[in-house]
């Protein structure tokens, strides 16, 4: 046999190699995409709400409550906060409300509301956060691409890198709203009858934020500071290659087989 020449058994190692390997690149580069079903997130740096309506230009006004990962129910728990009191004291049936459903511990959240929201940030550590824009709608680059709607819920929200336990958990979740229904002014007539105590569901929220940013936004209009890898696309790329030429590999070993039986 000369030497360089790959034998039937070896093709077919190599090709079946190539095979599995770019069908696993290509499986681990889709599954961040294929896992969300609501909103795409946009990856950014260390910032807030606040300082995304300067960068993105958004002239919205933002009341925003902050839920910190210390006060997230656990894992396949749900948990109900009060964004917004509108209500009297004995009474909470107008309060606007998020509920938190934690799929994955410290990772992945759904979410339901009562009020639209306008987007939501997940901070996570050194790896990033992601920013989820629906009013209006931001892409995955960042631009605002359209009006969009409030959105009232939504799943599989989390940080970066996408559904890896373990790996950069939520530090905090910031839903960013319009206040659209102010709370009534509180009554100034005294009554000498207390009121009944009452006992409430819902958890504390952390802050609530409605100041602008003192913070200055360093990266220019339009666009926020990206956390992630722009190679996607040349892995991509690469996945398919090793996939078509796996195939291509097993198929003329196949052929070269039945020739020489």
């Amino acid at each position: 046999m000369a030497h360089g020449v790959l034998t039937s058994r070896t093709r077919g190692v190599v090709g079946l190699t190539s095979l599995l390997a770019g069908a696993g690149l290509l499986v681990a580069l889709a599954a961040p995409a294929g896992a969300h079903r609501g909103k795409e997130p946009h990856p950014v740096g260390e910032t807030s709400c606040p300082e995304l309506e300067v960068a993105l230009e958004i002239d919205a006004g933002w009341t925003v409550v902050d839920i910190g990962a210390g006060d997230l129910p656990d894992e396949g728990s749900s948990q109900t906060y009060v964004l917004s009191d509108r209500g009297t004291p004995d009474d909470d049936s107008d309060d606007a409300t998020v509920t938190i459903t934690v799929v994955t511990a410290a990772k992945v959240f759904d979410w339901t509301s009562n009020i639209g929201i306008d987007a939501i940030l997940v901070t996570g550590g050194s790896e990033g956060s992601y920013f989820y824009g629906y009013q209006p709608d931001v892409s995955k680059e960042g631009a605002v691409v359209g009006d969009g709607a409030e959105a009232t819920s939504d799943v599989d929200l989390g940080t970066p890198p996408y559904g890896q336990p373990g790996k950069n958990p939520i530090k905090s979740i910031s839903f960013c709203f319009d206040d659209e229904h102010k709370p009534p002014p509180s009554s100034t007539t005294s009554s000498s009858t207390p009121m009944p105590s009452t006992t409430t569901t819902t958890a504390p929220v952390v802050s609530v934020t409605t100041a602008p940013p003192t913070v200055p936004v360093t990266n220019q209009p339009g666009t926020l500071p990206e956390t992630g890898s722009n190679s996607t696309g040349l892995l991509l790329t690469l996945g398919g290659v090793l996939v078509l030429g796996g195939g291509a590999i097993l198929a003329t070993t196949r052929i070269a087989r039945r020739r020489s039986g």
